[in-house]
């Protein structure tokens, strides 16, 4: 290099690229779906994706309306959807992970909304039906094809839904892996499109069909865009992380708590059998690995 030369450094800064959180996310979900302002849209998902037909969902209102976005790291948010329309209930989730009670936990979700009515005073025969619906990032049954799964109370014998509370309710889930390869193209499967949508330009492209559904792609990109909004759903993610963590340490815990005691009891019981074959307290200690003085406790029971 000659002297006196200039060098010239440029430094680029690149914008870090933000992460997209879709539809599927249950705190996006949540904000989509769980706003009185965006009613419509709720109404929609619901009588599409359930094929009901639109009287079923006439005068829908939201039970519990969506809590501010300040209080998804925190453990007692609810993020499923309860509505109530003027001939049914719904109660509506998106749910990523499996869980082993899932069904059990819908059927008694399902129950409780029953029950709740009659608390308030209505006749059992004035009950409205309950329609439990789930949205599942996850298969859960092995029907190839079939990504709506419904379950009633149903009486085999005469084919026919039990109780007329239960028909059309129940409990319904719908699979986004599933909607994702159906062959149909109907308004259900472009809604669990939609929401099982990873990328942006994924849920672009499945909004394009239908200007409620390009209204709550937009709506996501709003909260995707929103530095606050944004940050408030890093920070759930972070706390689910946390939980999971801490659930999985409890159940390692427990896990090596209940073998400790299985080990003390398998112990206490060598060391009785071999009191009971005459050997010492001073033997059986040694052999079992228990105290003098546990082995006098159990030699003194027996």
């Amino acid at each position: 290099m000659r002297e006196g030369a200039t060098i010239t450094v440029m430094i680029v800064l690149r914008r870090q690229t933000r992460r997209f959180f879709g539809p599927s996310y249950d705190a996006v979900f949540r904000l989509v779906f769980g706003d009185p302002a965006h009613i419509d849209l709720l109404a929609s998902l619901l009588s599409d994706s359930l094929e009901l037909p639109g009287s079923q969902v006439d005068g829908l209102q939201i039970l519990n309306p969506q809590v501010p976005a300040t209080r998804y790291r925190s453990k007692e948010v609810v993020l499923d959807v309860l509505a109530e329309s003027e001939a049914r209930l719904f109660d509506l989730e998106m749910q990523n992970r499996w869980t082993s009670d899932l069904f059990e936990r819908l059927w008694c979700y399902n129950g409780k909304m029953l029950g709740e009515q009659a608390r308030r005073g209505a006749p059992f025969t004035g009950l409205k039906p309950v329609t439990t619906a789930v949205i599942t990032d996850f298969s859960v049954a092995d029907h190839f094809g079939e990504y709506h799964h419904r379950t009633v109370a149903h009486d085999h014998h005469r084919g026919r839904c039990f109780a007329p509370v239960f028909d059309p309710g129940g409990v319904h889930v719908l699979e986004l892996p599933t909607a994702r390869w159906a062959a149909e193209d109907t308004p259900a499967t472009r809604w669990l499109r939609f929401i099982g949508a990873r990328t942006e330009r994924e849920m672009t492209m499945a909004a394009q069909s239908d200007p409620k559904i390009a209204r709550a792609a937009d709506l996501v990109r709003q909260y995707n865009a929103d530095d606050a909004t944004y940050y408030e759903l890093i920070a759930h993610e972070k706390w689910l992380w946390d939980s999971h963590s801490r659930e999985r340490d409890a159940r390692q815990e427990g896990h090596h708590e209940g073998r400790e005691e299985g080990r003390e009891e398998e112990r206490q019981a060598n060391a009785r059998n071999a009191l009971y074959e005459g050997l010492s307290v001073e033997q059986v200690a040694r052999i079992t690995g228990l105290s003098v003085d546990e082995v006098t406790r159990l030699s003194a029971k027996d």
